[in-house]
């Protein structure tokens, strides 16, 4: 798997002749251009089983790597005060109390915003205000945790990551 870095312009994306024939694509054949979320992937148009096979292969590949490039941007899992059953405490972070959508309406809180809550242990009162952030554990595919877990990363660094947005892939 070959990696070429490429600019844009406003209009279009040129992709060079030899990048498209070290894949096995012939010049002048159609492909199928597939738009993913912060990703695209280009095919040829009509694949044989094995070319079919191939892509999905390399795809694998280029999923681990994706993942091993997160892990690498976090520390591993320091096993830090686990729960009596193994698991991570942080995964506790993924249930949340449910606000219904009228308080956070009268609050001026966005619906589908995330929230943070804190406890006043004086008064008993739970306070609940929008996060300064868009992303967190729970935004994750649980396989992909599963994965990330297996592979030791912490999932407290994780979560930094993800609240933060920092640039993690180059």
């Amino acid at each position: 798997m070959d990696k070429v870095t490429k600019g844009t312009t406003k209009k279009k994306l040129v992709i060079p002749t030899e990048v498209m024939e070290r894949s096995g694509f012939q010049k002048g054949a159609p492909v199928d251009i597939l738009t993913l979320t912060d990703a695209v992937v280009i095919l040829k148009n009509g694949m044989t089983t094995m070319e079919l096979l191939n892509a999905v292969d390399q795809m694998k590949d280029l999923s681990v790597a994706l993942l091993t490039a997160l892990a690498e941007n976090c520390d591993p899992c320091g096993d830090c005060g686990g729960t009596e059953d193994g698991s991570c405490p942080y995964l506790d972070h993924l249930s949340g109390t449910e606000v219904p959508a009228e308080v956070l309406q009268e609050a001026g809180i966005p619906a589908g915003a995330k929230l943070c809550a804190w406890a006043n242990p004086d008064s008993g009162i739970v306070n609940v205000a929008q996060a300064g952030y868009r992303y967190d554990l729970a935004d994750v595919p649980v396989w992909e945790l599963e994965i990330l877990t297996c592979m030791g990363v912490c999932l407290e660094d994780l979560a930094e990551l993800l609240m933060s947005e920092d640039q993690v892939h180059v």
